[in-house]
């Protein structure tokens, strides 16, 4: 039964090769699409899964309620994590990790590199987390201050062949003062590198016992220094939630009651590891998770495109249905029943979909290294060809194949005998085939109007007015914490060129992070504790990065103490704190030592951060001790000869002897490649719906013009022109995809506005963005049907009266 499946589907293919080429070109596309989009989803929700107790760890975020300060962050404090596996059964284990911020400068012998991802890390990382060592014991490696263990890959980097246990590396990095000495770490072990798969991933870790040396207090002050993400292990068994009700009383036993007094704290919860990547919408997260709408909207794709590609065998087997109604006729008048024309046809559409499988994995091979040089990010499949994924594939197929041939098969099943033997089908399935266009082309309006709305958001955040100038700004990491005390010093070396304009110093670079806290402006009682984002910069920032005054005046730019009692405030912190007149009042922040300091100046709103945060109120404070980057404004010209002579004085300025630069304008790109890329994803779906949809559309255009051939032979005899002809023929299709603007339009407003409402800075959506789509939709539907309109239009009368 098989084989004659097998022989009749080649038959049809063989006899209607060009709507045969067309059903399996679009299954082919549709299969390959919707292949390489479940391969990415099926990547992003591997996430984390890879360890072994993966189910049962939990990792602990604080949510905040500091008065006017609320929010929840992936940190927690010191103390936390280790006093829950001390005190509580429920947790078998806990380990924190706290990043080593800021390039760090590592060295071994005459090698030296600047190193991003180091982490201070509990030995008891090895007991939770699956990080298996290749050499060293995962008991020992890092109980000990100033021990290390490394990736295989660092490993290769320093010592080559050399065995790297024991040997003793040193470590640097101006942001932790524990490594402002450039101590020396001993490597205790070496393990295998993170898989790709992690929510964060990392080069190095460093026994957390370091962060404690000359700074025991720090082990267990609850108060403060939330800045660590612990992870806990929970015992076979534990409930999650039982435990959080417990959190609560852990919190108020060791919060200081004076903090309590005023109605500040915290409270921690459980987030569960299987749920950071995709899912997380905290604070301070370790590394981007990613989007869970981003992955939903492109499952939504996969599956639409391959409707659509199974549309398209619907409409054209069913129009070519004239076809066989006689070979049918005669099957049931030989008694064949309803159910085994069914099977049949089910089984030459399933003959057709392991074909155009075979077909789409080629395809998929041919478009994988693509994939993997413009979204490496995204795309890291492994092994597309284990056993359980060929079966994903081949069940794929078989849904594919019965989805596209259940309605052929129950309409061609239906013909009946006496209608049949005549040559007619006794069926009418026109109707259907028009909502199925009609749906086909909602889809693919949809699709071209929201690409464009995508595409204007993203280029809204692109070229939206920063209120800063980041053109031509090189952003200078310092390594060597003694050029903060020689600040006029730099700026006199650098700006000796001809070629650099400004130089000037900050301890966050605009467009990234700021440092954020809770402060009391003067009149607020410290039960209003009001949230500020919070830098440091010099007197040359302003001037150097184009900020604008709008009130007071800037820094002292002589040297002196004053600026150290001094501070600039943004538009935004005015407003909230409801000052007209902000110059003179001041603010006390809630930290050590509580400094008050002055408004001197007010400066017009910028973004610190990136678009994806609205600006907040801005403290911007004047202390060299906290300065971590040197901006470098370069004159236009000969830029190449002006950051040789950075580079090589800052080589003589730092006596790390390193430089690690990065433009201001190249880093807002990168803050926003990760959603122009899936951007990128999106448009090239969208134009292969749109081809599939084309393609079914020229099939049936095709049908159409054969199956009125002798009509048009009679209009033609009768005086009609090919401009007559070539309109009849294509209004028929023209008009359903007029239709398909009335269900596409409220489609995509909908989706417009829940995905817009996710950005604090975003385009308004205007009626123009649907009527190019459903314009944009009705010329590519023009082009299809018109060039087969066209062509039978000017066929000679006499042999179309002749057809048939």
């Amino acid at each position: 039964m098989i084989s004659n499946y097998f022989k009749t589907s080649l038959r049809i293919i063989w006899r209607q090769r060009v709507h045969s080429i067309i059903n399996i070109a679009g299954l082919t596309v549709g299969l390959a699409c919707t292949i390489l989009i479940l391969l990415w989803v099926r990547f992003e929700f591997s996430f984390d899964r890879y360890h072994e107790n993966a189910a049962r760890i939990y990792r602990l975020v604080t949510d905040f309620h500091f008065g006017a300060f609320q929010g929840k962050y992936a940190t927690s404090n010191h103390p936390a994590g280790p006093t829950l596996q001390r005190d509580y059964p429920e947790v078998e284990k806990a380990v924190r990790f706290h990043g080593v911020w800021g390039g760090s400068l590592v060295r071994y012998k005459d090698r030296q590199f600047v190193e991003h991802h180091l982490y201070y890390a509990d030995p008891t990382v090895f007991d939770v987390f699956t990080l298996p060592l290749l050499r060293g014991d995962p008991a020992s490696a890092l109980t000990t201050a100033y021990a290390v263990v490394i990736s295989e890959t660092m490993a290769a980097k320093y010592f080559g062949s050399d065995d790297p246990l024991g040997k003793i590396i040193k470590i640097g990095n101006v942001l932790h003062p524990n490594l402002h000495n450039e101590p020396g770490f001993r490597v205790t072990g070496i393990f295998r590198k993170v898989p790709p798969n992690s929510h964060f991933t990392f080069d190095a870790l460093l026994s957390f016992e370091t962060i404690y040396v000359g700074n025991e207090k720090q082990r267990e002050r609850w108060t403060g220094d939330i800045d660590n993400y612990t992870y806990l292990l929970l015992a076979p068994g534990a409930d999650y939630r039982q435990l959080e009700r417990k959190l609560p009383a852990l919190v108020k036993k060791h919060l200081a009651k004076e903090i309590q007094d005023v109605g500040a704290g915290f409270d921690l919860f459980l987030q569960p590891l299987t749920r950071i990547h995709l899912y997380s919408k905290l604070s301070g997260e370790i590394s981007w998770p990613g989007f869970i709408e981003a992955v939903v909207a492109f499952i939504g794709i996969a599956v639409l495109i391959l409707v659509i590609a199974c549309i398209n065998f619907m409409n054209l087997s069913t129009a070519r249905s004239a076809a066989r109604v006689r070979e049918i006729g005669i099957r049931k008048s030989l008694g064949a029943d309803r159910r085994a024309l069914v099977v049949q046809f089910l089984g030459e559409s399933l003959v057709f979909s392991m074909i155009s499988l075979f077909l789409a994995l080629g395809l998929v091979e041919l478009l994988m290294p693509l994939f993997r040089s413009n979204f490496p990010w995204m795309v890291n499949f492994g092994n597309i060809y284990t056993p359980a994924t060929l079966t994903g594939f081949l069940a794929l197929a078989i849904m594919a194949g019965i989805l596209a041939g259940s309605l052929p098969a129950f309409v061609l099943s239906g013909f009946q005998p006496v209608f049949s033997l005549k040559g007619t089908s006794g069926v009418a399935g026109s109707h259907f085939r028009n909502l199925l266009v009609v749906f086909q082309f909602t889809v693919t309006i949809s699709l071209i109007a929201n690409t464009v709305i995508v595409y204007r958001q993203f280029d809204h955040m692109m070229n939206k007015s920063l209120g800063y100038n980041n053109r031509r700004v090189a952003v200078v990491k310092i390594i060597d914490p003694s050029i903060r005390i020689s600040i006029a010093s730099v700026k006199a070396q650098l700006k000796a060129h001809r070629g650099i304009a400004g130089v000037a110093f900050t301890s966050h670079p605009p467009g990234g992070h700021a440092r954020s806290n809770v402060f009391a402006p003067q009149g607020f009682p410290y039960e209003n504790m009001q949230k500020m984002d919070a830098v440091s910069v010099d007197a040359d920032f302003v001037p150097t990065l184009g900020v604008t005054m709008v009130a007071g005046r800037n820094f002292d730019s002589d040297g002196t103490n004053s600026n150290s009692r001094n501070l600039l405030i943004n538009e935004a912190a005015a407003r909230q704190f409801g000052w007209k007149d902000a110059v003179g009042k001041t603010i006390t922040e809630l930290t050590g030592g509580m400094p008050v300091k002055t408004v001197i100046g007010v400066i017009k709103d910028f973004h610190q951060r990136n678009l994806y945060n609205p600006i907040e109120p801005l403290f911007m404070e004047n202390d060299p001790a906290k300065f971590n980057y040197a901006l470098v404004k370069i004159h236009p010209g000969n830029i190449a000869e002006t950051m040789g002579f950075l580079e090589k004085k800052w080589r003589t300025i730092d006596s790390s002897g390193a430089f690690d630069y990065w433009f201001l304008e190249d880093d807002h790109a990168s803050n926003y490649r990760p959603i122009l890329q899936i951007g990128a994803l999106f448009v090239g779906f969208t134009l292969v719906a749109i081809l599939i949809a084309c393609m079914g559309l020229f099939g049936l255009a095709l049908f159409s013009a054969e199956r009125r051939t002798r009509e048009i032979g009679v209009r033609k005899a009768l005086g009609a022109t090919v401009s007559d002809i070539a309109r009849m023929l294509a209004q028929s299709s023209i008009k359903w995809v007029l239709a398909a603007n009335m269900f596409a339009w409220p489609l995509t407003y909908w989706f417009s506005a829940f995905w817009l409402d996710d950005y604090p800075y975003r385009i308004k959506v205007s009626i123009g963005i649907f009527s190019v789509a459903g314009l944009l939709a009705l010329v590519v539907a023009l082009l299809t049907v018109s060039w087969q309109a066209i062509k039978t239009a000017r066929k000679n009368p006499i042999a179309a009266l002749r057809y048939e």
